[in-house]
């Protein structure tokens, strides 16, 4: 799995509960669950707080955004 779709703890839940799992162990029952989350993050774009965080960025990336000078493998095309 990429290291980008998971990190070292979540890897680390992941195969301590396959090992469970494989014990014929049963899983403690969820306290939240995802439906909890997408409950959340609606409330969460609907509110006052999402709005100062948006202006905070847009006002951040106003105007040029600076380039990021790093070597490269390879010559990048102009466009």
């Amino acid at each position: 799995m990429h290291h980008i779709i998971s990190d070292g703890s979540s890897i680390a839940n992941l195969i301590g509960e396959f090992f469970e799992l494989y014990e014929c162990k049963q899983l403690p029952e969820l306290r939240i669950q995802y439906k909890d989350f997408t409950v959340w993050q609606n409330n969460l774009f609907e509110s006052d707080k999402f709005k100062v965080q948006e202006e905070y960025w847009l006002k951040k990336f106003a105007g040029e955004i600076p380039i990021l000078n790093m070597p490269y493998d390879y010559p990048r095309p102009l466009k």
